[in-house]
């Protein structure tokens, strides 16, 4: 997973999902994208200083291994 966040240039980001309303005034644009790999479809959304942390990036930081370091 991280080799494809490195090369389509994504982070995988966490929410927290409790919080499903109050995040959702963050989103500006969002769409269904359909998933080639699985039966199932992606959200692909347009945020603004939409309020997560991001888990992997795409330079290969990991935060559960870098924040160890800490």
């Amino acid at each position: 997973m991280k080799d494809a966040l490195k090369q389509y240039k994504a982070n995988l980001l966490r929410r927290d999902r409790r919080r499903g309303g109050v995040l959702s005034e963050f989103v500006r644009k969002a769409e269904v994208v359909p998933n080639e790999d699985s039966a199932r479809s992606d959200p692909r959304l347009e945020v603004d200083a939409f309020p997560a942390i991001v888990l992997y990036d795409c330079h290969g930081g990991d935060l559960y291994q870098d924040g160890q370091k800490v």
